[in-house]
Parts: structure tokens; sequence; C-alpha cells
């Protein structure tokens, strides 16, 4: 430590040390100025127990809500690739440092961040997540996703957690409601944490963030960091050649059963109903499908790894082809609905690409994982086509991947009117 400090010219001293006394003891000059028991700093400490209430907006919100079918399903994966909430975020992330010291390999704007450790063959990986409209309709199922998420876009990249740190937002405290989302956030985000292995190591809460009685939605952000055993091996987001085969991992988004409409940016972007309970977590399925990420890219057996979130699959199927500009040709299976439900947000649902020497190791991975996997089509030419299971457009779509890149690499500057 000393050596490394020394390096960059910073001073360095030992001021104390660990003992089993069970009492804090601070000398300054020579005379003890402080000698007091731990127990009451830590386990002895005050503990707010504020009241709490359900929500009664809860009643209201978390109806089911109906679902309208597009005209167009491209169209509409196009309207919601030109709203700032999907667009690229790239306006934002270019104006800042990312290349700081040359360890960045895989930069912003896919699942995860990828930085080496020089010296080693080591890795780092960086994801951050949450769903604030999630965590307003069932703070739970909100909460619990946050750190799901997070943990699958790490798996995306072959990492596993080693440490999490959150800032809790939420409003007014001493409103029962308010301390009920963060009592229920924090028991989703707590289950989710033991189930992925993910150890909460910092964090903070910011609370009072409201505007004339009105409060923002609960937003327990999550960034997690995991570690990579070899820093060569990661599949990024975006497909990386033609030929390579695409399968569906999860292919029915869990066990659940649930619509995937529930808050979803469809419903709330597209038609403006922010209704229904979030799709399910199934921590189980999570933590079998993200262990299969991790060990499918340490194998070197895949070349594209994104999970399905915000938009659902067209979005995630759109996302992945403008890394290289390069499109691909679907054919959805049984089980995933064309129409609306390409923008359903089924949780625990990941589209990966192999060479089509890997696949036949990619689905036998899979199955002794407890996860469903499908072939659904192939990478390559220069449009996105996702047809329905009898090879037709109806309910599917077919666009330039030029063009959608277009409409999502600009929409946040126009929104910005730059």
């Amino acid at each position: 430590l000393r050596g490394i400090f020394e390096k960059w010219g910073l001073a360095m001293t030992t001021i104390g040390e660990l003992t089993d006394t069970g009492r804090t003891v601070i000398r300054h000059r020579g005379q003890t100025v402080a000698d007091m028991p731990v127990d009451p700093l830590t386990d002895q400490a005050p503990v707010y127990r504020r009241p709490t209430a359900r929500p009664t907006y809860l009643d209201r919100v978390q109806r089911d809500p109906e679902v309208p079918q597009p005209d167009d399903a491209g169209a509409a994966l196009e309207a919601l690739l030109s709203t700032p909430e999907l667009a690229s975020k790239e306006w934002v992330w270019r104006q800042y440092d990312h290349t700081v010291r040359g360890n960045t390999l895989l930069g912003p704007g896919g699942d995860a961040a990828v930085l080496r450790v020089k010296g080693t063959q080591l890795g780092v990986a960086l994801a951050s997540e949450c769903n604030p409209v999630y965590c307003y309709l069932d703070p739970v199922t909100g909460g619990a996703q946050a750190v799901a998420e997070a943990v699958r876009n790490l798996a995306c990249v072959g990492a596993e957690p080693a440490g999490l740190t959150d800032c809790l937002n939420f409003g007014n405290p001493e409103n029962p409601e308010i301390s009920w989302q963060f009592r229920e956030c924090l028991v989703g985000m707590a289950d989710a944490c033991r189930a992925l292995g993910a150890p909460v190591v910092s964090g903070n809460v910011s609370f009072y963030n409201e505007n004339e009685g009105v409060s923002i939605y609960p937003t327990p952000t999550v960034v997690v960091v995991g570690v990579l055993p070899d820093a060569r091996r990661f599949a990024p987001s975006g497909f990386q050649q033609a030929g390579d085969r695409v399968i569906l991992l999860g292919a029915r988004g869990g066990s659940h059963g649930d619509s995937g409409f529930g808050g979803s940016a469809y419903l709330r972007l597209l038609h403006g109903v922010e209704q229904g309970r979030p799709p399910g977590v199934d921590l189980d399925h999570e933590a079998r499908l993200a262990a299969l990420l991790r060990r499918l890219n340490h194998q070197g057996s895949i070349t594209t790894a994104h999970d399905v979130s915000s938009g659902g699959l067209a979005v995630s199927l759109a996302e992945a082809c403008f890394d290289a500009g390069m499109g691909a040709t679907l054919s959805l299976p049984t089980g995933i609905a064309a129409g609306a439900g390409l923008f359903a947000e089924h949780q625990g649902l990941v589209v990966v690409a192999a060479a089509p020497d890997q696949v036949e190791s990619v689905l036998v991975a899979a199955e002794a994982a407890g996860i469903s996997a499908a072939e659904v089509g192939e990478v390559g030419g220069i449009e996105l086509v996702v047809e329905t299971s009898d090879g037709g457009l109806d309910g599917g779509f077919r666009r330039p991947v030029a063009q959608i890149r277009e409409i999502w690499s600009t929409a946040l500057p126009k929104a910005l009117g730059l």
C-alpha cells in the first residue's frame, strides 16, 4: 500500500489497529480522549420504525391492462426506438472519458462495461439498473428486478457478482405510504441479493424527493461489479459475425406465466397506460440462467449475449443489430407471441448468438441447467426480419438495420433540440 501511495505522491500513515476488546479507544498526543464500547455505535444503535401503510393507489394501478395489438409491429418498434427512454444514450456518455488508462475492453452502451486488470488475465465488469415504474406498481418485484437484471447483465459478459452498491431514492419517509414503498423495495432487493450471490458493500439513501407534495417514483438504483476469470472471453451485446445462429435462452420468460406488459414501455410510451403488475422475477431461474451464461462465456461458446428488458424482445433484437450494423432473420417459436407479444418484457430471457458448430453445445448446456432454449434464426444481411412460426410476417416485421439505427441513435439529441 505504501508503495502505491508513494508512486502517486500521496501521504500515508498507520493510525491504529483492530482489537478484540469490544471498545473503541482514541488517543491524541499521548492522552486517551475517547474510550467507549463499540456496541452502542453498531448493534445497539437507534433504529427508526416509522409507520407504514400500503398505498391506496395500488388497487387502481395493479389491475391487468388491456394490450392493444399494433397495426404494424415494425412501426411500433420504430416509435419505441424514437423515445428518449429507449434511444441511444451515446450523446451523454461520449462527453465523458470512458477509456481512462487504457483499461476499457467493452465500453458504454451494452449490457455491462468490461475493464482489464493489468498484470493478470482477470477482468472487471460493471452494470447499473432500476425500473422506477416497476417499483411504483409493485415495490417488492421492482426491487428484486433491479438486482436480477444487473446480475443478468454481468452474466451476459461472463462476470460473477462481487459487490453491489445502491442509491435508494424515495419521497418523504414521514408519509407512511412512502415508508411502505421503501420497506417493500428493500425486501425485494434483499431476496434477490441472497438468491443471486450479490453482497451489498455500500450505498446511500436519498429521501424527501418530492415537489409540491408529489413524490418521485421509488427508484432503488443498483450498481453491481463482477469479476471475469478471463478478460479475453466475453460476449458483447451486439451481433458479431454473419452466419451465427441466434438462440433464445429462457425462451418463455421464466415460469410465472404473466403477460409481461405490466408497466411495459410498449403500453406506457405508445398508449399512455401505466398499469398492471410488473413481470414476475423467478430468482431460481435467474440464478441458473446467470450461471449458464457465465459458463458459455468462459467456454467461448457464444459470440453475443443481450438480455430482454425494456421494450421487450423486438427492441433487444434491434439493439443487437446496431453494434456492427448487421441484420438477422428470425422465426419465432411457439410460445413467443407475435404482434404486441414482441414487446412483452418477460424477465429471465436472453438473446445469444453462437457459431453453427457451437449451437449443439449451447443447447446441451442449457438443458443441463434447466433453462429452456430455442434456436430461432441466423445473423446476416442488412435487415432485421422477424417472422411468425408459419414463416409469414403477419405479426412480425421487416426493417433495414440502417433505418432503425438512425432513428435510435438520433432520438435523444432531437428531443434535446440539438
